[in-house]
């Protein structure tokens, strides 16, 4: 629409003519004291409401194993975090099996009014003072011209998400991550916006080697920003291959904190230059060659404790940098990588809060960092099932279930029982909850919503038999009778079958005989038991298979 502008009286403003009823919006008073007062009120009653919620989760978390811990340390932010970072929550939970729905229907709630105001805004237009200018209006349009993403800059229609400080190498990547693993439809024009403005500014502003080196580690840990932007992420690499002052070794650049400024090795450059050459498959000479030289360069600067530093010679580790250098070992495999990175894992695992989070100064955004760190281990482990797809690898979304490690399974047990037996079996489900933490056992009454659902019978199948490191069915008469009973007795056989039989603990509470179960199979006798040493079997049973995987 045209800028036209009419002149009025003398020494009155010019004002912008306004196609909608905006142009008389009356401009509200500013709030009273005491309503500024009963606003400051209720932030803190908020804050205090927020932060006793936190500190009884942590408390409920504590005797949990490591990774446990920090799982259910992301889980809390799943569902409660209310920063647009916490969303990397998500996206562990989905890529570790969680469904997550209601959290999901939650998020798109959230996009949808941050993205109506932020039209509106820009419908609205921004108040323009000078000191030697009257106030005058900047943009101004109509609310259907405001919605038109992808023809407005964002220095006019501003994405509907922000960041902190912290964040501005990542929050753009996980909002890409966060819409593809939580299956977000209806933002394509603000993706598709994004990905013009970051390939626009690369081909005129050129590319600042260190700032752009963690633009493309986050956007290649992104499977829809690779689709979106390939010839971007392309230019961005080919431009750090070239460096400005080593053309062998384009990760060193120009220090000038140091006692004597020069040259000196970024580690962070470094692990992306690797990481990006297998993750956007550039197969060139110079390209193997330089992933080669970069790989090399992270063994020979791997501190003694196992952790990495940002720059070559600064004393102090990076749990940031220590995880971008397992990610590019991981995938790289250079010779000698495995040692290199269980050497950094234990690192790691020595680092963690005892909250169950990563955090440092150089890396202050806990969510994206706890993520990180847990995909980085994962990769060491050699799992597949990380937050994003890695090029002649399985899919981090599927695979053969038999070859799932115990880690990567979303529960840990899994009840399978009839309902006339549920105050026996309630009991036992709260026990091992209390052990393991409730994400981590399938009860039926744990997710309620989850299994209001159609074609539940599948979903119910996926869980026993790909998604529970052991199965637990609780064998009686009732249980031969009922068919949810039998559809996941199905599931059960099927993992027989798969001769992963070390997956299954029959427990019976009296003597039915089950089709498929057999007099020379074992099983624990709930007769012969209390719940809690049922539930210490379990255990013991559990962590077996977990040492094992």
């Amino acid at each position: 629409m045209s800028s036209r502008r009419r002149r009025g009286k003398k020494n009155e403003p010019l004002v912008r003519k306004r196609p909608d009823k905006l142009a008389n919006a009356v401009v509200p008073a500013p709030p009273s004291d005491k309503e500024l007062l009963q606003a400051f009120a209720e932030f803190g009653r908020e804050w205090n409401r927020r932060s006793d919620r936190y500190r009884q989760h942590v408390e409920s978390i504590q005797s949990l194993p490591p990774l446990e811990k920090a799982e259910a340390w992301l889980a809390h932010f799943a569902e409660h975090g209310d920063e647009w970072g916490d969303q990397e929550a998500l996206v562990y939970l989905r890529s570790r099996g969680h469904t997550c729905s209601r959290e999901i229907e939650d998020l798109i709630g959230t996009w949808k009014r941050a993205e109506i105001e932020v039209i509106k805004r820009c419908a609205e237009g921004r108040p323009v003072w000078s000191l030697d200018k009257p106030v005058r209006t900047l943009g101004g349009m109509s609310l259907s011209e405001a919605s038109d993403v992808r023809k407005l800059s964002p220095y006019l229609l501003r994405d509907f998400w922000s960041g902190a400080d912290q964040q501005e190498f990542t929050i753009d990547a996980t909002m890409l991550r966060t819409a593809e693993w939580c299956e977000i439809g209806g933002f394509s024009q603000w993706w598709e916006r994004l990905a013009n403005e970051f390939y626009t500014s690369v081909l005129r502003g050129g590319v600042e080697p260190v700032p752009a080196s963690y633009l493309l580690f986050n956007f290649c840990r992104s499977d829809y920003a690779r689709r979106l932007m390939p010839q971007a992420l392309e230019t961005v690499l080919r431009a750090m291959e070239i460096g400005d002052h080593d053309p062998d070794a384009p990760w060193k650049v120009f220090a000038s904190f140091r006692p004597a400024p020069g040259l000196m090795a970024h580690l962070g450059y470094a692990s992306t230059l690797a990481f990006a050459q297998v993750i956007l498959r550039a197969q060139t000479e110079r390209g193997d060659t330089l992933m080669a030289n970069a790989a090399e360069e992270l063994l020979r600067h791997q501190r003694a404790d196992g952790a990495w530093s940002t720059w070559a010679e600064d004393p102090n580790p990076s749990i940031g940098t220590t995880a971008m250098a397992l990610h590019a070992l991981a995938v790289g495999k250079p010779f000698g990588w495995e040692r290199s990175v269980e050497q950094g894992e234990k690192w790691l695992w020595q680092a963690q809060h005892e909250e169950g989070y990563w955090r440092d100064e150089q890396d202050p955004d806990p969510t994206y960092l706890t993520v990180l760190v847990l995909d980085a281990i994962a990769l060491g482990q050699g799992r597949s099932r990380v937050t994003f797809g890695i090029p002649g690898l399985t899919s981090s979304r599927s695979g053969d279930p038999s070859s799932v490690s115990g880690a990567e399974r979303r529960f840990l047990v899994a009840l399978s029982f009839p309902g006339e037996v549920r105050p026996e079996i309630a009991k036992v489900a709260d026990l091992l909850a209390k052990e393991l933490g409730r994400t981590k056992v399938f009860y039926d009454a744990y997710h309620t919503a989850e299994l209001a659902r159609i074609n539940l019978d599948v979903h119910l199948q996926s869980i026993y038999r790909d998604q529970s490191l052991l199965v637990v069915p609780f064998i009686c008469a009732d249980y031969d009778k009922k068919e949810w009973c039998g559809l996941e007795w199905r599931a059960i056989r099927a993992i027989i079958k798969e001769k992963r039989d070390d997956q299954v603990m029959p427990i019976r509470l009296d003597d039915t005989e089950l089709p498929g179960l057999f007099s020379i199979d074992g099983y624990i006798d709930f007769r012969d038991h209390t719940p809690d040493e049922v539930t210490q079997l379990i255990l013991e049973r559990v962590r077996s298979r977990q040492g094992r995987n």
